[in-house]
């Protein structure tokens, strides 16, 4: 580009005529592309044009920007010029760029990035780049990267308002104790699930309805709403780089909860994880999986996900509560597994030491239910311990004979595996979409491997962007999800469906009952 054309293209940027300065850019561009396989090329004089203009455009005003850019375009008609005549064959592109600008390589694939995306975008993604040039190309650049993260994103799924009845899923929407009465006695083989923590996230119009009179005839709700001003704002993980937290400020819409109670029957309506107390959360959540213990098949297994809370300076202790009021509810404690999160944010506080984990309980219902135990085997420790495919009693501090002991056992199989320990190392997995506290797919699928049998039905009552379905499907295991909150609900549908057709499984959907 001529210094008389660049100041034609600084004029028009300064008078924000965006639409005029993208015509020019492109008549220009398409003017050298007629003219480029007619002009012998003379890659020293090229190369001594590209670095005069490299110092000469050293400030960070728009005219420099645009000057930026320019030598991009150069830099892009040079490599297809230099592919049609064959002096710098496919894959040399990079290796000819050194030899000739060793000192700038970097910076000029830059100007190559914008200027082929500002080719190739439409005009409404060419404006939102170009009105960056007055802050330097640095900035221009880092609106190009936006716009291309933002193009290869899926549309946002649309809110999921008609359940999904397949043969191999069910979505249902809607509050989950009143959705679980849907669902036939006995016909869950497992439940994988995990609340919402306690005083943690908020979800926009997620509402549960607890107590109350079944036959009331239409609640007649006193609702109220409250905005928690304390919580404005939320932490992500970048789907590129999880270990970089991203903070993003909320509005108000997304900071206000609700509950009330009916005026005629007394049933209460709330926000679950947002009541007055720990106690009341617990108390919620035990009425939750009562109606769960209903749908499990005597067999079945309840593995949930949960973690604790700070409040007044402490731990308000919501696990332990949990375990006990569910023992006192007649659920089987079975197992207690701490899910180590390598990659937990980290916390700031210096007078105690920073949380990486969280729980996984495991109830049942009665001493026998059905449990693979071969697919919860990992490697041992030690391949070379003396103990391999020995049978060995470990009575521990008792004799034996109190009936305390173990019967003999091989501890290590030939194999070298070894039952699961219960620390489990499980990264959490960044998710691009709008939902911030999803289970990693690794997490889900232990728990499914052990306690679901093959073309079994895996429950969730919490079921979020549906990460238990996913695995499911993945599995061979059917699924029945249940999610309250519409939005979350279609993502968990486009997320299920998308990973179905990337492996070639089709989700049926005629319209079915639960499985028996």
């Amino acid at each position: 580009m001529s210094t008389r054309l660049l100041d034609s293209a600084h004029r028009l940027y300064r008078v924000a005529d965006l639409d005029a300065l993208v015509k020019q850019l492109s008549r220009h561009n398409s003017t050298r592309a007629n003219l480029r396989l007619v002009k012998p090329f003379d890659d020293a004089a090229f190369v001594a044009e590209v670095e005069a203009r490299l110092k000469a455009l050293d400030d960070r005003t728009a005219r420099s920007t645009l000057g930026y850019i320019e030598i991009g375009r150069m830099l892009l008609d040079r490599k297809e010029r230099g592919k049609q005549d064959g002096s710098i064959p496919h894959g040399e592109w990079v290796p000819w760029l050194k030899k000739k600008f060793p000192k700038a390589v970097q910076r000029l694939q830059e100007y190559m990035r914008v200027a082929k995306f500002l080719d190739t975008a439409d005009t409404e993604a060419k404006n939102r780049v170009l009105v960056f040039c007055h802050q330097g190309f640095h900035a221009v650049l880092q609106q190009v990267h936006s716009e291309e993260r933002l193009s290869k994103r899926k549309p946002k799924p649309a809110p999921l308002l008609d359940d999904v009845e397949g043969e191999k899923l069910r979505i249902l929407v809607g509050d989950c104790m009143l959705r679980l009465k849907e669902i036939p006695d006995a016909s869950i083989d497992c439940v994988i699930t995990s609340p919402p923590y306690y005083r943690t996230l908020i979800y926009p119009g997620a509402i549960t309805t607890f107590g109350g009179d079944p036959g009331c005839g239409g609640h007649d709700w006193d609702m109220r709403s409250k905005v928690i001003t304390a919580y404005g704002h939320r932490s992500t993980a970048s789907p590129e780089n999880p270990y970089f937290v991203r903070r993003e400020f909320l509005p108000d819409e997304e900071k206000t909860i609700q509950f009330g109670r009916c005026k005629k029957c007394g049933a209460e309506s709330c926000s679950l994880g947002w009541e007055d107390s720990p106690q009341e959360f617990v108390a919620h959540l035990v009425q939750v999986f009562a109606e769960v213990k209903r749908v499990l098949k005597p067999t079945g297994v309840l593995w949930v996900n949960i973690a604790d809370t700070f409040s007044d300076k402490e731990l308000l202790a919501v696990p332990e509560r949990l375990v006990i009021a569910m023992k006192d509810a007649g659920w089987l404690f079975r197992s207690h597994v701490i899910w180590h999160i390598p990659n937990r944010t980290p916390e700031s506080a210096k007078d105690r030491p920073c949380r990486d984990h969280e729980h996984i309980f495991m109830f049942g219902q009665r001493p026998n239910y059905w449990f693979d135990a071969d697919s919860l085997r990992e490697p041992a420790i030690s391949k070379d311990d003396p103990r391999r495919g020995k049978r060995v009693t470990y009575n521990g501090k008792y004799d034996g004979n109190s009936g305390f002991g173990q019967q003999s056992f091989a501890a290590i199989r030939e194999d070298g595996s070894r039952n699961r320990r219960t620390v489990w190392s499980i990264p959490k997995q960044p998710f691009p979409g709008e939902h911030y506290a999803p289970m990693p797919e690794k997490l889900v699928e232990p728990l499914l491997l052990s306690s679901c049998p093959k073309g079994g039905v895996v429950l969730d009552p919490f079921a979020g962007i549906g990460t238990t379905g996913l695995v499911a499907n993945r599995l061979n295991r059917n699924a029945v999800l249940i999610e309250t909150s519409a939005k979350y609900a279609g993502m968990a549908k486009q997320r299920i469906e998308g990973r179905a057709n990337e492996e070639n499984a089709i989700i049926e959907e005629p319209t079915v009952e639960a499985a028996e």
